[in-house]
């Protein structure tokens, strides 16, 4: 896990993807309209990546309801899984029941997952997320989305790209170009690892 703290995140995350190329307008069209995160994402090429447990569904909660633990994920102490009231959105979650939280009150506090895939020279990446602000919590920011490569940060976005309205998700991309990372130090081989 990262050392670095990056503030505070007074929000929530559901359905997490990443994608090994980049994303077409008709791709992105289409994975609006599915209503539940898929656990295995297959594109052209026969390109795959598994992320477990991407909508954080992988428990049953009551309506209400929160756990410190997130099935498949590594996390630190003041994070967990909720399955939020209407209160905190009137929606609710944007799919399924439960989304991933990070306590606002605690600095560098992080949710990751380390991926069977590895970092491929030549490829592309696209990662996703539906980052949240509750109704009455204030607003999200201090959150980011990182991809890493072993230990080399690939890239992030933040809410100074994505910085939902209070009552609403919005779905945060952080795609990276396959000729922009050619210049990075990542070592192809290298799992590649999500993190919040």
């Amino acid at each position: 896990a990262s050392s670095d703290s990056y503030g505070d995140y007074d929000g929530q995350m559901d359905d997490v993807r990443l994608y090994s190329r980049a994303l077409t307008s008709n791709d992105i069209s289409q994975l609006h309209a599915i209503n539940s995160a898929p656990t295995n994402i297959t594109l052209t090429q026969e390109t795959s990546v598994t992320i477990n447990n991407p909508g954080f569904e992988s428990q049953q909660l009551p309506d209400n309801s929160s756990t410190t633990s997130i099935v498949d994920w590594t996390n630190s102490a003041s994070t967990g899984t909720v399955n939020p009231p209407s209160s905190w959105y009137t929606h609710e979650a944007p799919e399924g029941e439960n989304v991933a939280f990070i306590n606002t009150n605690t600095s560098g506090e992080t949710i990751s997952q380390t991926l069977a895939e590895t970092f491929q020279a030549n490829r592309s990446y696209t990662l996703t997320a539906m980052v949240g602000d509750e109704l009455a919590a204030g607003d999200s920011s201090g959150w980011q989305m990182r991809l890493y490569a072993g230990g080399v940060l690939l890239g992030s976005v933040s809410n100074n790209e994505f910085d939902p309205a209070d009552d609403s998700f919005v779905k945060a991309t952080l795609h990276l170009d396959a000729d922009a990372l050619a210049a990075s130090s990542a070592t192809p081989g290298d799992a590649l690892k999500i993190e919040f």
